[in-house]
């Protein structure tokens, strides 16, 4: 989960040096043109402490059609009434949640991007990769402040727990979808399917941008957009979809096959909610609290992978 930084540092125009002018021979009276300023950039907004705002923001803030210069105190809405019209672009979570032209990042940095790439790759149904994608981007908006949702915070522990309550939930689903006897009841086993896989790829994608640090460090070192953390975030998901075909295939279960029908879409965060996550974060002091994602990434798997069923056998951990 994140919120995105909105303005940038002041910029001063470049103004060139006036040419040389050679004293005058005699007195001369003249009359000075007046000067014209040209007007600063409209970009002053200052950056929270303990967070600089990367160069590719810096550059979108000075465009000043973009919506995102600063908002005045006065002669207008303030930045709260913003936030609550949900005029606010920058407030959104991460590794943020889907493609949008303002984020900072590409489409398949996004949790939206990474699933659907994974899985389109992996030969998945296309609405069982829509739906999950759809769950795994509204877990930063119904579970925002459930840190273990997000590798977050310290919830090393929490964070376990949740990837195999999740790993349960799937092998339920499936346990259901394979003993269905009408259309209606395999969809709605193939729904949880989708619902329990998506929010188990949130958690494993976000251990890669979060890794269990605090907001302080969150925000101050700009964790959701480290190049190196989307590349191990999309080779994860990749990997966690050669396990999940690899599972069904051992059921029985042609990947092609389940089809949980139209994703219903998913939530906006809470912007008031993002914004207080934000703004309200300590300044980070350099250090980084980060567990090793690696092995977590290993142990994520596990926890999940654990409590599904290849035929009649776990998968391997």
């Amino acid at each position: 989960m994140d919120v995105d930084s909105v303005g940038s540092v002041p910029s001063t125009p470049d103004i060139a040096p006036e040419a040389p002018v050679e004293a005058p021979q005699a007195p001369v009276e003249t009359t000075e043109a007046p000067k014209t300023e040209t007007p600063a950039p409209k970009d002053d907004f200052t950056a929270p402490a303990g967070g600089t705002p990367d160069a590719s923001r810096l550059a979108a803030a000075r465009d000043p059609k973009d919506g995102m210069d600063p908002i005045s105190d006065s002669g207008g809405p303030s930045f709260w009434e913003k936030v609550n019209a949900g005029q606010m672009p920058g407030v959104e979570p991460a590794f943020y949640q889907a493609p949008k032209y303002y984020l900072p990042v590409p489409g398949e940095a996004t949790h939206v991007g990474m699933t659907w790439a994974a899985g389109w790759e992996a030969g998945l149904n296309r609405n069982f990769v829509d739906y999950a994608a759809d769950k795994n981007a509204d877990v930063d908006a119904k579970e925002y402040e459930t840190y273990e949702a997000h590798s977050y915070n310290f919830t090393r522990d929490a964070t376990l727990q949740r990837a195999g309550d999740l790993g349960g939930q799937l092998e339920d689903a499936t346990s259901r979808y394979q003993a269905a006897k009408t259309p209606g009841e395999k969809m709605a086993a193939a729904q949880d399917m989708a619902t329990a896989y998506g929010k188990y790829l949130h958690l494993l994608q976000d251990n890669r941008a979060h890794g269990g640090t605090d907001r302080a460090e969150h925000y101050g070192a700009n964790v959701d957009e480290n190049k190196d953390s989307i590349k191990a975030g999309q080779a994860d998901t990749r990997a966690s979809m050669r396990d999940f075909t690899s599972y069904l295939r051992s059921r029985d279960i042609n990947p092609m096959q389940v089809n949980p029908g139209k994703s219903p879409g998913y939530s906006g965060i809470d912007l008031w909610a993002g914004a207080k996550d934000k703004f309200g974060a300590p300044t980070w002091d350099k250090q980084s609290r980060m567990w090793d994602r690696d092995v977590m990434s290993r142990d994520i798997q596990n926890a999940f992978n654990g409590r599904l069923r290849m035929g009649n056998t776990a998968i391997a951990q």
